[in-house]
C-alpha cells in the first residue's frame, strides 16, 4: 500500500479522503500518505463475533444414515454429518438452535438472550428453552450429493411422518408426501435420483 502510494506521488496523482472513510479504525492501512491527525484507536473485536464463535458448528455433529431399507446408497462421511445436521435443524430441541441462546438464571427467574439478536426471553419455568426454527438450509456445491441427502432426510422422518398423520395434531387428512418445488426441467432428475437411490416401493415420485 505504502510503496502503490509513494508511486502516486512520484507521478503527482493525488489520492484523497472519501468523506465516510474514517481514519481511526485504518490506522495501518492509510489511503494517503497525508493524512497527519490520526487518532490511533484500537476497538476490541466486535461482541458479536466473539459470541458468535461460541456458536456450534453443524460439523462437529456425528454422522447420520438414513434406514437401509428404504436408502440403497450409503452415503459418503460428509453426507451423513449433513443429514444429522438436517436432523438436528428441524427437530424442536435442535442443538443448533439453542446454541443462539444463552441462559441467565436467578432464583425465580430465567432469562434467555440471543447472541445475535440480543432478543430476550424471561420465564419462570425451568424446563422452558426457545423454539427451534423447525426448518433448514442445504448449500452445498453441484455434485457433492445434495439430492441424495435430501431424499435420505424425506426417508429418515418417514415414520414420524405417519405417527404424525395418525396424532391428535394433525388437523388434516395427511397424504405423507413431501413437496418438492424445483424448476420443471429438474422434475425428471428428481425421478431418476429417486428410483436410483431407494429401493423399489418404498419412496414415490408422483
Amino acid at each position: 500500500m505504502q510503496y502503490a502510494l509513494k508511486s502516486f506521488d512520484q507521478y503527482h496523482v493525488g489520492v484523497n479522503v472519501p468523506i465516510s472513510y474514517p481514519p481511526e479504525i485504518h490506522v495501518n492501512c492509510p489511503i494517503s500518505l497525508h493524512l497527519t491527525q490520526i487518532s490511533k484507536k484500537y476497538y476490541s473485536p466486535p461482541l458479536l463475533i466473539d459470541e458468535s464463535l461460541d456458536i456450534a458448528s453443524g460439523c462437529y455433529f456425528q454422522p447420520l444414515y438414513p434406514p437401509t431399507f428404504i436408502i440403497k446408497t450409503k452415503l459418503l462421511y460428509q453426507q451423513a454429518q449433513g443429514l444429522s445436521f438436517l436432523i438436528d435443524r428441524e427437530s424442536p430441541s435442535s442443538v443448533l438452535a439453542i446454541a443462539f441462546w444463552k441462559r441467565i438464571s436467578s432464583t425465580s427467574i430465567i432469562l434467555w438472550k440471543h447472541k445475535i439478536t440480543n432478543k430476550t426471553i424471561i420465564t419462570s419455568n425451568s424446563d422452558f428453552h426457545p423454539p427451534s426454527p423447525l426448518r433448514s438450509i442445504l448449500s452445498d456445491d453441484m455434485g457433492l450429493g445434495k439430492l441424495l441427502q435430501a431424499i435420505s432426510l424425506v426417508s429418515h422422518t418417514l415414520n414420524s411422518a405417519r405417527n404424525y398423520q395418525r396424532s391428535s395434531l394433525s388437523t388434516i387428512s395427511g397424504c405423507q408426501a413431501t413437496i418438492i418445488v424445483c424448476p420443471k426441467r429438474l422434475i425428471k432428475n428428481w425421478e431418476e435420483e429417486i428410483n436410483k437411490h431407494t429401493h423399489p416401493n418404498n419412496l414415490h415420485a408422483l
